[in-house]
């Protein structure tokens, strides 16, 4: 008998399964891999489901990621190194080290999904990224069925990617189990991000700026342009931001004078994909069930029971305007079954 995944997935589709466990300790997950290796038996590993979208029935069965704990490896006046449970949810982790004074993860805020996600993609926003406070992981092999730890170096991280979902991984998928940090106990703030910068020059002027004020800024600024992933299915931006040659955007400024951008230090440009998809008339464009924000068209929300034919027929749309007005192929940014 199927279960449902809409539960365990935030796209909220009407997806199923085989079945559904949950393990909370390595020797579970190891445990319960062999006996479904002995059954032949087909399975993936979730966190919270905030970068997969199930379109369809999965046959085999989901294990969720319930390792929990928060432990203190080491720490001085400057610095603390915490080791958290791949099960952990991140945003809980972020007020928990805020209410103690623990700094470097507050860009981050609000950002769904567990600890054990967010090296897979070297999360970030708003100026930071998982890999300004990540010191290692361990992770086990899907492939070998083992246990091993990833240093900072051996996790290859980039924009919105590491080691665990590029070409160096082979094919060879990872269950992340723990995430060490190294988290400053000295309040420093990160104001880069030039978004984040104006929402607080125009909203708290007159205020020290804190690492908390950062925080509250940045889930303001959240709830602008994002909906509330606990109550419409979404997974966020749907869609990874490009980056391009200066060549082809140079180009592009020809035709697109409004193309926001951003320098990037090895010569390429990024480009947003939002701003791509509103200057391409997506913005607040609906199709079966699913509907592209009129906000922040990267953000796709499901609304009205979509359906698989809807996400693949709005995602072929989307691919052949990009490429018709840009030159350009959106990678989508959750893992699609």
């Amino acid at each position: 008998m199927a279960v449902s995944l809409r539960p365990w997935h935030t796209f909220k589709m009407s997806a199923t399964a085989d079945m559904i466990f949950a393990f909370d300790s390595v020797e579970k997950l190891l445990n319960i891999i062999h006996v479904l290796d002995s059954h032949k038996t087909c399975f993936r590993v979730l966190g919270h489901g905030s970068n997969v979208v199930f379109s369809t029935h999965f046959s085999g069965w989901i294990l969720l990621n319930r390792i929990m704990g928060v432990t203190i490896l080491q720490e001085d006046e400057d610095y603390i190194t915490l080791e958290v449970g791949g099960g952990v949810c991140w945003h809980q982790l972020v007020l928990q080290t805020l209410q103690r004074g623990w700094f470097g993860l507050e860009n981050m805020i609000s950002i769904p999904g567990t600890v054990g996600a967010a090296p897979m993609q070297n999360i970030g926003a708003y100026g930071t990224e998982l890999a300004d406070v990540f010191q290692s992981c361990q992770a086990v092999s899907l492939d070998t069925r083992q246990l091993k730890t990833y240093a900072h170096a051996d996790c290859a991280f980039g924009y919105r990617t590491s080691f665990f979902k590029s070409e160096l991984a082979c094919g060879n998928q990872y269950v992340i189990t723990s995430v060490v940090l190294r988290l400053s106990k000295q309040a420093k703030v990160n104001l880069s991000y030039p978004r984040l910068q104006a929402f607080i020059t125009k909203n708290h002027r007159s205020r020290f700026i804190t690492p908390y004020l950062i925080a509250s800024a940045v889930r303001a600024l959240r709830c602008q342009r994002l909906p509330n992933w606990l109550e419409v299915g979404t997974v966020g931006s749907f869609f990874i931001n490009p980056i391009i040659s200066t060549q082809h955007y140079s180009k592009l400024l020809d035709s697109w004078p409004s193309l926001d951008a951003k320098q990037l230090a090895g010569g390429d440009v990024k480009l947003f994909a939002g701003n791509l998809l509103t200057l391409a008339g997506f913005r607040g464009y609906r199709h079966g069930g699913l509907v592209m924000s009129a906000v922040n068209p990267i953000v796709i929300t499901n609304e009205h029971g979509a359906t698989t034919d809807d996400l693949l027929q709005l995602l072929a749309e989307v691919t052949q305007r990009m490429i018709a007005c840009f030159n350009i192929t959106l990678v989508v940014e959750p893992k699609i079954f």
